[in-house]
């Protein structure tokens, strides 16, 4: 939950989104089973999906080769209601 914390921050985080985004697609790598029911896992696998969403919705090709990920940040409030969920664990 603590790089959730941290992607709340913006530019502020020791992380880019783009790191969280990273660690978020290992974990569910490692830990993805059909009959997990993990919270943390479910919203790691959430983190991945929005990242993709956001990139595709929100940038074109050229923009995405004229920068890095590492620029890009999500939305606060997607890491607000990420924390949110699992603290409702």
């Amino acid at each position: 939950m603590e790089l959730l914390h941290q992607g709340e921050k913006g530019t502020l985080s020791s992380h880019s989104h783009w790191q969280i985004v990273q660690w978020c697609a290992e974990y569910v790598d490692y830990h993805n089973s059909p009959l997990t029911e993990d919270p943390t896992l479910q919203v790691a696998d959430e983190v991945v999906v929005k990242w993709e969403l956001h990139l595709a919705s929100q940038y074109s090709i050229d923009d995405m080769q004229r920068f890095s990920q590492s620029d890009v940040l999500l939305p606060k409030e997607y890491f607000h209601s990420w924390i949110e969920q699992l603290s409702k664990q």
